[in-house]
Formats: C-alpha cells, structure tokens, sequence
C-alpha cells in the first residue's frame, strides 16, 4: 500500500477479520515540501504538505503497532528522488521520517527507488537509514524489448547490489504492459510489444529468475487501473494488471500455453 491513510487501515482490518493468509508492506506517502531553486535555496514551502506528510508518518507507524502480524515492514517515500518525479523530498527530510518510523515501529523500514538512483554514490545517504531496499526495475520503460527483458532486469538487480553489497534487495516493481498509446513518451520509450501474450512470457521468465534466486518482488501489478494516465483508453498506465478491472484473468493468470 503507497499510502497509510484511506483505504489501507480497511485493508487491513479486512485481513485480520477474514483471517485471510496476507501480509502488507505500508507505505507512508510523502510529498513535496518546499521548492528548491537551482543553487540549493529554498525558494518556497509548502506547510499543508507538511501536516500531510507527518499525517501519513503516524498513521503507518499506529498501523503496524496495532497490526503486528500483518503489517511486515513500512516504506517511507515512494520514488522521491528521480529526476521525473511529481513529488520530489530533499533527502534530509526524509530522512528524518525514517527515522522516525524506525524509532516507534518493530518492523523493518525502508524507501522505494527506482532502480537507477540505487547504483548512484549518492543513494548511501538514504541506503545507510534503511532496513533493506526497494528498487523498481520496469524493462518495457527502458526500450528493452521481451527477449532481452529479464536479463537486463537482472543487471539493474545487480548493479544495486554491487552499490550497497550489505543490503537485502526487494524488487517492489517490476511488469509487463497489456497495451500502450501511440503518443507521448510510452510511444518512444516503450518498444516492446504490449500484449496479454508477452505480459504473460515476461511473467512466467520474471517468476522464475526471482524464485531461483530466492528475490523477494511485487509484481506490478494485480489489477488493471482505469483512473491513471490519460484519458485516452489505450494509456499504458491502465494497462499493467494481471487481471482486468472486472476481476477477469489475463493469460498470465489462467495458465495458458
């Protein structure tokens, strides 16, 4: 869950009442909360992302002390330090909100990054706060058609791991689109097919590699989510569920050959 706040406490209540056999990694959401110039100053700050921010902290640290056979580790931040992010977080302030978490919470702690910022030096800042590390490894983002998919996932995987060797890695995303536009940037950036035929190759090769290498992942993701991207239907964000909106399995879920 990317955030502690709205439907993640009904989540996991579900779970605790149904006895259901899930866990749940909490995440707490954390906005931008000021605006930096080119030379470092702070030229604006935004207080309501503040209150909202410490908000989230609280509420994912009540969450996994009052759910402690459910909740099994919370991430602080999601994908707040690339270049493209809506949402950027100076370093120290997160920071401070790991820390945070880790001195009231028993469960391990950490922050999701894209797989990119993991192989920088300057990613042990964040590295050296953590429990373990989430990457996100998307091949079809990053021109890789499926036949070279999986193993240029596996060098990114790598990569990370040769940066902070004393560090368990977790891929929290990795994924294969059903269907992609042909504007924008997913119609330059993504070269490789987007159908339920290759999502299910992706996933059958993606499975494998990481229960072999015993790697703890998410895929990405359960359902298709209609509410994201653009408006135009084909709008790849709408597009990566193993199921569609209506619950139906894609092929990678009904085991077709």
């Amino acid at each position: 869950m990317y955030g502690s706040r709205g439907a993640t406490e009904t989540v996991l209540q579900l779970i605790h009442d149904e006895g259901l056999d899930m866990k749940v990694v909490v995440g707490a959401w954390i906005g931008t909360e000021a605006k930096v110039g080119e030379g470092g100053q702070i030229t604006e700050r935004f207080p309501e992302t503040v209150k909202n921010n410490q908000a989230e902290v609280e509420t994912a640290i009540r969450l996994a002390n009052a759910y402690p056979d459910i909740v099994v580790a919370i991430t602080v931040g999601n994908e707040t330090h690339v270049s493209w992010s809506f949402h950027k977080v100076r370093t120290p302030v997160l920071v401070n909100y790991i820390r945070q978490v880790r001195a009231q919470t028993r469960v391990p702690v950490s922050t999701a990054e894209v797989f990119s910022y993991w192989s920088r030096p300057e990613s042990k800042a964040l590295a050296d706060e953590v429990d373990f590390i989430v990457t996100h490894i998307y091949a079809m983002w990053n021109k890789q058609p499926l036949d070279s998919a999986i193993a240029w996932t596996q060098r990114q995987y790598a990569l990370g791991i040769e940066r902070h060797p004393d560090h368990q890695f977790v891929i929290g995303e990795a994924g294969w689109a059903t269907g992609k536009h042909d504007q924008g940037e997913q119609a330059t950036l993504i070269i490789g097919q987007a159908s339920e035929d290759t999502q299910r190759q992706f996933h059958r090769d993606f499975i494998g590699w990481t229960t072999e290498s015993q790697i703890p992942n998410f895929f990405f993701e359960a359902f298709d989510e209609n509410w994201k991207g653009g408006e135009h239907p084909n709008e790849v964000e709408k597009h990566w569920g193993l199921l569609n909106t209506d619950r139906t399995p894609k092929k990678a879920m009904r085991g077709e050959q």
